[in-house]
């Protein structure tokens, strides 16, 4: 590549990244090897790896907000909501599982480094609506562990109703 080109193309990718975007693939369509804007190229490369499993992340920790609540209310109202939003994230992780199926074995250590966030969040909406349960939720919640990941990802599984 000529340092014009490579000046275009860097200003292009600062400038407006969709362009630059569709200019790489067209070059990598054509084999112009020379063309590519390789730093930034492989920077969006390992960026895109890294954003899954963002993705990854952010959903399990959604499972586990709902999962947890669920664990501890003794509300019977929102359970369904709670049902609802798990089920729709384990289907928006299986889709992204099928797309990239080596971000499976990051769920059991995704799941163990988010759990305490969620444990956290969890009592923070648990508090809004039953803020006379809380004590007793605290306490449970201290001695909950993560579901497995199996569990997690398991579209027939939810924790059980806790005792009245």
């Amino acid at each position: 590549m000529n340092i014009q080109t490579q000046i275009r193309s860097d200003a292009t990718y600062d400038e407006d990244f969709t362009a630059w975007l569709l200019e790489q693939a067209k070059r990598l369509r054509a084999h112009d090897a020379g063309a590519l804007d390789w730093e930034n190229l492989a920077e969006e490369i390992e960026s895109l790896g890294l954003s899954q499993q963002r993705e990854l992340r952010s959903r399990i920790q959604i499972i586990l907000i709902h999962a947890i609540k669920l664990m501890l209310s003794q509300d019977e109202q929102p359970r369904a909501g709670w049902k609802v939003t798990i089920m729709t994230q384990r289907a928006e992780i299986d889709g992204l599982l099928r797309q990239s199926p080596s971000l499976n074995r990051r769920v059991p250590d995704i799941a163990a480094e988010v759990f305490d966030k969620a444990r956290k969040l969890a009592l923070a909406g648990l508090e809004v609506h039953e803020p006379s349960r809380m004590p007793t939720y605290r306490t449970a919640a201290a001695t909950l562990t993560p579901p497995t990941a199996e569990n997690l990802l398991d579209d027939d599984w939810f924790p059980k109703t806790p005792a009245h």
